[in-house]
């Protein structure tokens, strides 16, 4: 295979990232593919990062958590969804994050310039 196709670069940021201590998954397990997410990973980062937002629009205790966790994806492939030039995509989903009813969600920490 060549060298420049992306399933190599995909191999190389993958094997970056397990180095630096991330978690990497060969198979699809805990794949949501109709949100083309991992369901658990997006919903353990925002638990992790920002409890106090999620709580926000996922109240503890409640019967409907589970329908809560759902609307809150689905908030997000929105997001992914919409066009570029309208604030939309991967890359501004990162940068800007994203607000979902009365919460703002973050959806990377960059390093402090100082």
């Amino acid at each position: 295979m060549a060298q420049h196709n992306e399933v190599e670069f995909e191999k190389e940021i993958a094997e970056y990232l397990r180095a630096h201590g991330w978690e990497y998954s060969p198979n699809a397990a805990g794949y949501d593919k109709e949100r083309a997410l991992f369901r658990d990973d997006v919903l353990d980062w925002l638990t992790e990062t920002q409890p106090e937002q999620l709580e926000k629009v996922i109240k503890p205790g409640s019967k409907d958590v589970a329908k809560q966790q759902d609307q809150l994806l689905d908030r997000i492939v929105k997001v992914l969804d919409t066009p570029l030039e309208n604030s939309g995509g991967t890359l501004n989903l990162l940068r800007k994050g994203f607000s979902h009813l009365s919460a703002k969600f973050a959806m990377c920490v960059f390093r402090p310039e100082t």
